[in-house]
């Protein structure tokens, strides 16, 4: 847990109960810096930027590379960053077969704050969530259709790529907090499940069916509206076409007026209101509260400026805490054209054993709720083997 003083000395709730994992920040030194300034072929950059890939696809938060404890000039620093980020993409296309994977810079993103906020807070999502969520993969589910990792939406904010990995370069903290909360998506699947059935999935089939079954009810509603994202509720096994359609990203966003109606039951006394009914699905799917189901399943990276944080983009989802409003970050992400995939890789697919298969492509995570909870189960050792 962190004490948290957020902008103008008002202690947040929100912050104050983040669960920081010290240990995402990884090892860096000032001899690779020198290296990555020149290029990303250098022995050390190789094997530096396999362990990098090993920590990303391993830990059930994302990683941070601490690029903030460096003095570096402009130039430098956009050299040691590109050189860093197109090594750790190989290494991952070398361990996965990916060979169409590419990294995709977006246009720099400032902190959009609602109702005279000073502070910004996301709540769990995809990037790119039209073409980029947690799916079957048919290596289990033999009739699950590739077409149905889009949701063919008619207005996106960002591209159409499927990304596979996501992050961010922090140009700049700005006021607040810099923290990224990450969430292990197949661990809330299992208590969603649980919820639903009152046991314990029997199998990785009945998860991945669980998955599968609720994905085509939302999608099916979203395509008939018109285009949208694939959220957290839906995802977990929310069918209430109005709870599956609702956007709920910035807790301070308002509603529509017609959403504000319907959902007015579920608000709270000083409680934002799309907290609230984020707070009210969240329950329905998993007969948990967000702020318990925060305890149990959040874990934050906190960075600084100049650090670049990389997490899963398909296992997991992330949101933004107490983000202050002059905060500035450069995107980056690990990308494929293509959302359909193919059967390019089996070794990649059967990677571990209790490895949730998820897409030919892409998208794992751990099948145990907790397991990989904490960074201390990953000690520099593991990451190399």
């Amino acid at each position: 847990m962190i004490n948290c003083i957020c902008a103008r000395g008002q202690q947040n709730a929100i912050c104050a109960n983040a669960h920081v994992v010290n240990g995402a920040r990884l090892d860096f030194y000032p001899e690779l810096v020198t290296h990555f300034a020149d290029t990303d072929e250098h022995t050390s950059c190789i094997e530096w930027a396999t362990y990098a890939a090993n920590a990303l696809d391993t830990m059930a938060h994302g990683i941070v590379i601490p690029l903030s404890g460096f003095e570096l000039d402009a130039d430098m620093h956009s050299f040691v960053v590109r050189n860093c980020v197109q090594a750790i993409a190989r290494a991952l296309i070398k361990r996965w077969g990916l060979e169409q994977m590419f990294v995709e810079f977006d246009k720099p993103q400032t902190t959009q704050v609602f109702n005279g906020k000073s502070l910004r807070t996301l709540l769990p999502h995809h990037d790119g969530g039209n073409s980029s969520f947690l799916t079957p993969s048919r290596c289990e589910l033999e009739n699950w259709r590739p077409s149905d990792r889009r949701t063919f939406p008619s207005v996106i904010s960002t591209t159409r790529t499927h990304k596979l990995y996501q992050g961010f370069v922090v140009r700049a903290v700005g006021q607040g907090h810099s923290l990224t909360p990450y969430y292990d998506v197949v661990s809330l699947l299992k208590l969603a499940f649980q919820h639903r059935t009152g046991r314990e999935p029997p199998s990785l089939h009945a998860l991945v069916e669980f998955c599968a079954g609720n994905l085509r009810h939302s999608l099916s509603i979203i395509r008939q509206a018109g285009g949208g994202y694939v959220q957290l509720g839906p995802l977990l096994g929310i069918t209430d076409p109005r709870r599956v359609l609702v956007n709920l990203h910035n807790i301070d966003a308002p509603l529509y007026d017609e959403d504000r109606a319907f959902f007015s039951q579920d608000f709270r006394a000083g409680q934002p209101e799309a907290l609230s009914v984020f707070d009210a699905i969240v329950a329905e799917a998993t007969g948990i509260g967000w702020q318990s189901l925060r305890e149990r399943t959040e874990r934050c990276l906190k960075s600084d400026a100049n650090d670049i944080v990389l997490g899963h983009n398909i296992a997991l989802m992330h949101g933004g805490l107490c983000g202050g409003e002059d905060r500035v970050l450069d995107p980056v992400c690990f990308v494929m054209a293509d959302a359909e995939g193919r059967r390019t890789n089996t070794g990649y697919l059967r990677h571990g054993r209790r490895r949730l298969l998820v897409h030919e492509c892409m998208a794992y995570s751990s099948f145990s709720v907790g397991d990989c909870a904490d960074a201390a189960t990953y000690q520099r050792g593991p990451w190399l083997r």
